[in-house]
């Protein structure tokens, strides 16, 4: 272009800073010898090729770009100049959606031609847009502009080169790529696959999955895949259990996307991501919830007989309801405390003796004393026996603690309401863990899972697949998020979550 042409070797070296050859002295490990294919491509191929960061800064562009879009290599790579799309393009939207959800783009597209500050002219072009991470762990696109109004007819061998190009790219992002046939056998394959199951990818191209999905899925499976082959395009991900090759099972996510009607492509294309650590998780959570609502209820149902027999002898009440290892409060039918132990003073942060006489509202946080109102009204009305909630109380000094909260109704020998029985647990930890648990992206609670499991920085780098200097990003910011002061505290408080399933520790 006027000005701005490059030699060959600086628009390589460009590239190679943008971090799609992962440097010079990189080349062959990042292409596996297929080096030449992506020179002949961005060098002399009849297409414009451009590379970006993950927010859409242009990082370089092939000469083929710059005489598409009417601009220079310098100002496509200029702050502000590296606006391609037409923002008018009413298909602009669902094309970036479809981009963010499966990580690739394949479409018709308006694109601009001309310095979106001067005088500025479009044209209809095909456009592939694909996602790689780069050596250095960070997110990039590699942007291919065709001007389909000019119906020029590519070489053939560069087509083939770019194909091969963009094959080798799904074979180093995290997520698996594979394409399935119409008669559901698989077409191609990504190397990640095999990290995630063990199987080769020469072992099941032209292979049906049928027989490696849990029997208790497969009905789920079928279901799905059918629904998805009826329908072109974007499907919601499901997840589903596969078995591995040494035997395993695990948990996959598949994202899939049906271009049967593509002419180019011809098959549906599938995302695969391996969810079985945050399964694992979720299944123990619900678990571990599940144990405390069992205990629970245990415990209000023993204090439920407790209080029967303490109308019988005081002095047994007052024992118990004071001993108690759970906080216990009489409330009136109006709503104000009648008695409460000096563990349910403890747990709310106030004094003995201090609640008696008080409104209940007044020590419920404004948020949640609308429903537990409401709930005290309809065990009141007869129409259920108890309740339990998780609701937050206001200390003495304001700040609020969440308890899980049971109550019920003790009535008098007519069968009227006579006063509430509260049943408070101190859960304040647990929730907090949650919320921490749950701020945490995908990428750092598995950080946080193997840092528990005592791997080092450069173990965890190797496992996961990404950078040494990514997993200590990742390590900074889960300590932040949880409130420690170092990684071996972090460690221990993701076994205090739950996070490490016993079975999980030896591997």
């Amino acid at each position: 272009m006027d000005g701005d042409e490059k030699k060959p070797e600086e628009s390589l070296d460009r590239a190679e800073e943008a971090g799609f050859t992962g440097g010079r002295d990189r080349s062959a490990s990042s292409f596996g010898g297929e080096e030449h294919l992506y020179r002949a491509f961005f060098r002399a191929g009849p297409d414009g090729v451009l590379f970006a960061d993950a927010g859409g800064g242009i990082l370089d562009a092939n000469e083929e770009a710059c005489r598409l879009l009417g601009r220079g290599r310098e100002e496509l790579l200029a702050p502000g100049g590296g606006e391609i799309f037409d923002p008018s393009d009413p298909r602009l939207a669902a094309a970036r959606g479809e981009q963010d959800l499966t990580g690739s783009f394949r479409g018709h597209l308006r694109v601009l031609r001309g310095h979106p500050g001067g005088e500025v002219g479009t044209f209809e072009a095909s456009v592939t847009v694909a996602g790689y991470v780069d050596g250095a762990g960070e997110n990039r696109l590699v942007i291919v502009v065709r001007d389909t109004e000019e119906q020029r007819r590519p070489d053939p061998e560069v087509s083939r080169g770019a194909e091969e190009t963009f094959l080798s790219i799904a074979s180093y992002v995290g997520d698996a790529v594979v394409v399935f046939e119409i008669d559901g056998s698989l077409r191609y394959v990504s190397p990640a696959l095999e990290r995630l199951t063990g199987y080769a990818p020469e072992e099941l191209v032209g292979f049906v999955m049928l027989d490696v999905i849990h029997p208790e899925d497969l009905e789920m499976v079928v279901a799905e895949s059918v629904e998805i082959w009826d329908s072109p395009g974007i499907a919601p991900p499901f997840i589903f259990r596969l078995r591995r090759k040494d035997g395993s099972w695990a948990h996959l996510e598949f994202a899939m996307n049906n271009l049967l009607e593509d002419e180019r492509v011809g098959g549906v294309v599938v995302i695969i991501r391996d969810v079985t650590e945050r399964v694992r998780a979720e299944e123990e959570v619900r678990r571990l919830n599940s144990e405390l609502e069992r205990r629970v209820a245990e415990r209000t149902a023993e204090l439920q007989a407790a209080v029967t027999k303490l109308k019988e002898n005081e002095e047994l009440f007052r024992a118990t309801f004071e001993g108690a290892a759970t906080g216990i409060a009489l409330l009136s039918t109006e709503g104000r405390y009648l008695r409460a132990n000096r563990r349910f003073c403890t747990i709310t942060g106030h004094r003995d003796g201090e609640l008696v006489g008080e409104d209940f509202r007044d020590t419920i946080h404004p948020e949640d004393a609308p429903g537990d109102e409401e709930r005290r009204l309809r065990v009141a009305a007869g129409e259920t026996p108890d309740y339990s909630a998780e609701v937050r109380y206001l200390r003495e000094s304001g700040s609020p603690v969440w308890v899980q909260s049971n109550v019920s109704l003790v009535r008098d020998d007519s069968g009227g309401p006579a006063y509430f029985i509260l049943v408070v647990e101190d859960i304040d930890a647990r929730k907090k863990a949650e919320l921490a648990l749950g701020s945490l992206t995908l990428r750092e609670k598995e950080v946080l899972l193997r840092l528990a499991r005592g791997e080092t920085s450069r173990q965890i780098s190797d496992r996961l697949f990404i950078s040494y200097n990514t997993v200590r990003s990742h390590v900074a910011s889960i300590i932040v998020k949880l409130g420690v002061e170092n990684r071996t505290q972090a460690a221990r408080r993701a076994i205090e979550f739950g996070l490490v399933l016993d079975d999980a520790k030896t591997v």
